[in-house]
């Protein structure tokens, strides 16, 4: 890693304090604010501790200002607790001043758009001014719709910086090439249902909104059939690493999320909106931010606690050796039952047995 940043697992920590918070939320049946605080607190967390590591290295500078990240925690610790306090119309705005502070440390450290992955990534950032702008637009003057804001920012933002990191992780991961002028395509294809998304629901027309949602699924299965095309067609992968099997099981609940919200949006009926919020926070979300973690965090921390003794030759321990990849396969088949099973206990009506099973599996 050229640049290794020592706040990004601060930040990890606090999407995860809001993970549990969204939790509480989901217990009392408050979809609103479990779906705000999952978004705008777990899920924004941690793509602010992600981008801060990835950001830097994909332009090969290091991060400008670096100091001002801890304003940009700060913010978000206060917004959490605002949020807590029940002064939302607070949490937005202080959630808003930090984008902003983010963006400039972004901006100042841009050196270039063209890869592909970082085209991603830059019109994640994009899209994550956008929806934190309609976020406070909802809250202060109700001209816009909360779910403007949430699927700007699911859709938008991470979506596009989960396609773009994995277009480049997974081929690196199995030592494969990735198939550019499929990709490339991927990135339009979505770039494109992602504005038809968001002028989908700024409209509020639930036909449009399923079309939307049809041509984002389009674009997921384009990014999948590339990643099939470009690294599992032909030739044989030894084993496939473990941060990979987190991936692409969330992209399997996603397809199931993303389907159940198109038939929400195509007949206007909402009894299913528990399972897709499900699917999509505590299974796609989830998964692939843990897995997104199991890659990045040790690379962190080995940077951090043994880059000057193995500069010096002394012995130190492998990255791969720091993530016990045969617990992590066993968590993971773990998830996978009793996630099904918090969802056959939801069908019964026992919603508070499914949210202790998903808070025990985040434990």
């Amino acid at each position: 890693m050229f640049y290794v940043s020592k706040i990004s697992t601060y930040f990890f920590i606090l999407g995860f304090l809001n993970l549990f918070l969204s939790l509480y939320y989901k217990y009392q049946e408050n979809l609103l604010n479990t779906a705000i605080i999952s978004v705008f607190g777990f899920i924004l967390s941690i793509i602010l501790g992600g981008l801060y590591q990835i950001f830097p290295n994909s332009q090969n500078v290091k991060l400008k200002y670096e100091k001002l990240s801890y304003i940009v925690l700060t913010l978000l610790i206060f917004s959490t607790v605002s949020f807590v306090l029940n002064q939302i119309k607070i949490a937005g705005f202080l959630i808003l001043f930090g984008i902003l502070i983010f963006l400039f440390q972004i901006f100042t450290t841009l050196k270039t758009v063209k890869p592909l992955t970082i085209r991603f990534i830059f019109a994640g950032i994009l899209n994550l001014f956008l929806s934190i702008l309609f976020l406070n637009l909802y809250l202060y003057s109700n001209i816009l719709t909360l779910k403007l804001s949430i699927h700007t920012f699911t859709l938008g933002v991470l979506l596009n910086l989960v396609i773009g990191v994995q277009f480049a992780w997974i081929p690196m991961l199995t030592m494969k090439v990735l198939n550019l002028k499929l990709a490339e395509k991927v990135f339009y294809l979505y770039q494109f249902s992602v504005l038809m998304t968001i002028i989908a629901f700024f409209y509020g027309d639930y036909n449009f909104i399923a079309l939307s949602g049809f041509l984002i699924l389009i674009g997921v299965f384009g990014f999948l059939y590339t990643i099939y095309i470009s690294v599992f067609k032909g030739g044989k992968i030894l084993s496939i690493p473990v941060v990979i099997k987190y991936f692409l099981t969330a992209w399997l609940i996603f397809v199931i999320g993303g389907g159940i919200g198109v038939y929400l949006a195509s007949f206007a009926d909402f009894s299913l909106i528990f399972y897709h919020v499900n699917l999509m926070i505590y299974g796609f979300a989830y998964l692939t931010i843990l897995g997104g973690i199991l890659h990045l965090l040790p690379r962190i921390i080995w940077n951090l606690k043994y880059i000057e003794k193995a500069r010096e030759g002394k012995e130190v321990p492998q990255i791969s050796k720091m993530i016990d990849e045969n617990y992590a396969l066993l968590y993971l088949k773990i998830f996978i039952i009793l996630f099904i099973s918090s969802f056959i206990l939801e069908f019964l009506n026992l919603k508070n047995l499914s949210v202790l099973i998903i808070g025990y599996l985040i434990l």
